[in-house]
């Protein structure tokens, strides 16, 4: 779990599932969701890396055809940290990743 949180993308993913459980892939692909100095678009990355990453631990369902999220079947393990980083986010140090 904390591999899967140690990336700032794929918290601000998990985060927004739980706030709202359907998500479509164009409302991740966008500046905000980028990591800071990668060379690689947000896109390339949500596609090739954490959107298969997310999906291959079982956090999330991805359909790649119909570009939609949901919340997989281990999604409930995780929520809890979700909660708590989410809650406590203006506390976190700022170089926190």
């Amino acid at each position: 779990m904390f591999d899967v949180l140690s990336h700032s993308t794929r918290r601000q993913i998990l985060v927004e599932l739980a706030d709202h459980n359907l998500r479509t892939e164009a409302a991740f692909e966008t500046e905000e969701f980028a990591a800071d100095g990668n060379s690689d678009s947000p896109e390339t990355e949500l596609h090739h890396i954490h959107l298969p990453n997310l999906a291959d631990a079982g956090f999330i369902n991805w359909g790649p055809r119909t570009e939609t999220i949901t919340r997989g079947p281990r999604f409930s393990e995780i929520e809890p940290l979700l909660v708590v980083i989410d809650d406590h986010k203006e506390t976190l140090p700022v170089d926190w990743p």
